[in-house]
Order: C-alpha cells, then sequence, then structure tokens
C-alpha cells in the first residue's frame, strides 16, 4: 500500500526546494489586502457609493528554521502549509466610511503536527472615516489580534520565547486638515 502522506510530503518539499525562489520566515504575518475602492480623501477625488464586499483567500508553504523558539544548538525545523480566509465588507461615500476586516490562518505542520492549527492566529479590523468639509477628514482605527506565537504581538522587541495563545486590542484615531 502507498504512503500518500509520503506524495504529498514529497510534492511540499519539491514546492519550497524548486518552485518557491525564496523561502520565508515561517511565522510572518501575512496582511488584509487594501479595498480596490479605498477611498482618496487626501486627493479630495469623490468616492463612489455603496456596498462593498470582498471575499479573500491566500496560501502558502513555509519553512521556519526554528520552530519552538530555542538558542541556535537546539533548533527544530519544519515545512508547513498556511491558509489564510478573510473578508473585507465596507459602506463607502465621500462623507462617510466604514471598513470592516476579519480573517484568520490556519496552520498544518508537516513534523509538528501536535502544533496544527484551524486557528492559529485572528485578525480584525473596524475603520471608519468621516469627511465633514472638504478640508477635514477624521478617522478611527480599531482592532482585535489573537495569535499562538506572542512575538507577533510584542511590536517592541519581537522577543520570541514560547508558544501561547495571546491578544492585544489596539485603536488608532487620526485627524487630518488640509490648507486650501
Amino acid at each position: 500500500m502507498r504512503d500518500d502522506w509520503g506524495i504529498v510530503r514529497g510534492i511540499v518539499f519539491f514546492l519550497v526546494l524548486f518552485v518557491i525562489p525564496a523561502t520565508a520566515a515561517g511565522q510572518t504575518l501575512q496582511g488584509i489586502p487594501r479595498s480596490p475602492l479605498v477611498p482618496s480623501v487626501a486627493s479630495g477625488d469623490r468616492v463612489p457609493e455603496g456596498i462593498y464586499i470582498m471575499p479573500w483567500i491566500a496560501g502558502g508553504v513555509l519553512y521556519d528554521d526554528n520552530v519552538f523558539f530555542t538558542r541556535n544548538g537546539t533548533r527544530q525545523d519544519d515545512v508547513f502549509l498556511r491558509v489564510t480566509p478573510g473578508l473585507q465588507a465596507s459602506y463607502q461615500s465621500t462623507p462617510f466610511t466604514i471598513v470592516g476586516n476579519y480573517r484568520f490562518d490556519s496552520e498544518v505542520y508537516n513534523r509538528f503536527t501536535q502544533l496544527n492549527s484551524a486557528a492559529q492566529r485572528q485578525f480584525g479590523t473596524i475603520e471608519l472615516r468621516a469627511r465633514p468639509s472638504s478640508s477635514l477628514t477624521l478617522g478611527n482605527t480599531a482592532g482585535y489580534a489573537q495569535t499562538n506565537t506572542p512575538f507577533e504581538l510584542n511590536l517592541l522587541t519581537s522577543a520570541q520565547v514560547a508558544r501561547f495563545r495571546t491578544e492585544r486590542f489596539f485603536e488608532s484615531p487620526s485627524a487630518e486638515y488640509r490648507l486650501d
């Protein structure tokens, strides 16, 4: 009887070594794609008013040379598959825009199957923009991030020490005034 997982591993190994020219660090975050109708409020252009829904999916095979974040002598490596489905929904107009994004990452490891996770990380944001006049734009972005690799949320040092579930809430208000 054939070892079907051996065939899958062989294909993944071939893709990583020969098809993908540069392997990325395994624990990098995939960003949420920008909306195709991002309002250009800074230029004063009118935005096509409407409700927009954009589902998307990204995937890739990644190599991580230090899966458990250990010192140089005890590093263990693995290749894994990451699939990231997401959804962006928005109402956009010149005076008011609201954009919501959500995505999560699922990962399947080749050697360390105990790290397999249907929800390795998740990320969501809500962005509000209001334009009370042609010169003033007010905005606020609020969001939530959750991950099993907490260094992704450590913006100051990015120190990698262990794997455990952690979360972060954030908010980023903004105001822009353009001189005429």
